[in-house]
C-alpha cells in the first residue's frame, strides 16, 4: 500500500495530473500569482518585500510537504534560506513565469532527495 501511495505521489509531482484542472490551470493565492519579474522588480527597491516572499514560500512548501505521502521535507538541507536562494535564481532565470510555477518546478525537482523523517 505504501509503494503505491508513493509511486502516485511521484506520479503526481511529475505529470499535469498534479494540476486542479485537465488544461493544467489552478487558482493560485497571493504571491505565487506574481510574475517573476514583479517579484524580483520589488525585492529590488524594497528588501523588506523578502519577507513576504518567504512567507509564502512557507506556507507552500508546509502545503506541499502534507500533501504528499511519506515526505518530512522538500526544501532540502538548506532549509528555507536556501529554498529562497534557489527561488530567486530560478525567477531570474525565468522572469515570465509566476512564483509558484517556478516554485512548483523546483518541489518537484526536489521530491527524489526529500527527506522522508525529521533529521537528527
Amino acid at each position: 500500500m505504501r509503494f503505491a501511495t508513493l509511486a502516485l505521489a511521484a506520479a503526481l509531482l511529475t505529470s499535469a495530473a498534479a494540476a486542479a484542472t485537465a488544461d493544467g490551470q489552478a487558482r493560485i493565492f497571493g504571491a505565487g500569482g506574481v510574475a517573476c519579474s514583479q517579484i524580483t522588480a520589488d525585492i529590488a527597491s524594497n528588501p523588506a518585500a523578502a519577507d513576504q516572499i518567504v512567507s509564502w514560500l512557507m506556507g507552500y512548501a508546509t502545503a506541499t510537504n502534507r500533501s504528499i505521502d511519506e515526505t518530512w521535507d522538500l526544501v532540502g538541507a538548506g532549509g528555507i534560506e536556501g529554498f529562497y536562494a534557489s527561488v530567486q535564481a530560478a525567477c531570474a532565470a525565468s522572469p515570465d513565469k509566476t512564483l509558484e510555477a517556478v516554485t512548483f518546478e523546483l518541489l518537484k525537482d526536489a521530491f527524489a532527495t526529500r527527506a522522508t523523517a525529521p533529521q537528527q
